[in-house]
């Protein structure tokens, strides 16, 4: 395993839910092998033993550190809401809350440290290769895994982490599931690690400000109701985003770490905030394939 690996982080979606792996080195490639060394002894004709190997190449990017403003002030009867986003938020079949933009204001300043980012979001040939399972409605070893509960993408990350000889970063289980930041291994992004990402981080050096990750087009970047057909889509087939993330808008839903508050951002620290330190549920960001994809800075539903 690379020496540069820091903490991991990986993201995991729902709609039907799925996930996005984010790991902290430029290309992993997680190899499985399954042989035993036969004894050997002098003068003795032995069989030449067959490795069983199973690769797992995951394409990192690095998201350089940098301050950005997280949230949007936007109220629900501006113009610069998309409309489309806007009716396809109202049809989702998920809780939202009653006061629509509140949980995303205000606006603040947010400084994230350096760490690096799987560009795809994580196959059902990836997940199958840890978890041994396809939990997946739509089948497909390029699609995306779907159906994974946040319980799930927890332990996805710790099995991963133990194939590659690295430090677990959850303990714990249930609602008492606690991260420890501070090991080698991988991990859900929090929400600032989230949108910082799907923003362009510091890339070009200054904010692009679109509206999706990548583009102000939806159909450029994202898989949602009016394109998607109402299925979820191969990872990789739209257009990246500046710094070479796809599906960050739309395709499918994607996990943080972070408990869900709605008034969290009025008194969140300013530099890697991880969420509120318990509540009920957690949250998601992104959109999917079955309703909107969500503005960069809006659209923050509970899971």
């Amino acid at each position: 395993m690379d020496s540069k690996i820091r903490n991991s982080i990986i993201v995991i979606g729902l709609i039907t839910i799925a996930l996005l792996v984010y790991y902290y080195s430029e290309k992993t490639e997680i190899i499985i092998t399954d042989t035993k060394a036969p004894e050997v002894k002098p003068k003795v004709k032995t069989n030449k033993v067959k490795k069983s190997i199973k690769k797992l190449s995951v394409d990192m990017i690095l998201i350089n550190k940098g301050t950005f403003q997280m949230g949007s002030n936007v109220k629900k009867d501006e113009k610069s809401i998309d409309s489309a986003v806007s009716k396809a938020r109202k049809s989702h079949d998920f809780e939202l809350s009653n006061n629509g933009l509140d949980d995303e204001n205000p606006i603040h300043s947010v400084t994230i440290s350096e760490f690096y980012i799987g560009k795809y979001e994580v196959t059902q040939a990836q997940w199958k290769s840890v978890m041994k399972n396809n939990p997946s409605n739509r089948r497909g070893d390029n699609n995306p895994v779907e159906k994974v509960s946040w319980y799930d993408a927890v332990e996805f990350c710790n099995k991963l982490s133990e194939m590659n000889g690295l430090e677990k970063c959850y303990t714990g289980s249930g609602n008492r599931t606690t991260c420890d930041f501070s090991a080698n291994g991988y991990r859900l992004p929090t929400e600032a690690e989230w949108e910082y990402a799907a923003s362009g981080g510091e890339s070009l050096g200054f904010p692009t400000n679109f509206k999706y990750s990548g583009s102000d087009r939806l159909n450029d970047v994202g898989w949602y109701r009016s394109n998607s057909a109402v299925i979820v889509h191969t990872i990789g087939k739209k257009k990246p985003n500046e710094i070479g993330i796809y599906d960050m808008s739309g395709n499918v839903w994607e996990w943080c770490w972070d408990w869900y508050d709605p008034a969290y951002y009025r008194n969140s620290p300013d530099i890697d905030p991880k969420g509120p330190s318990m509540n009920t549920n957690r949250a998601i960001r992104g959109g999917s394939w079955g309703g909107g994809a969500c503005l960069l800075s809006y659209c923050k539903p509970k899971g």
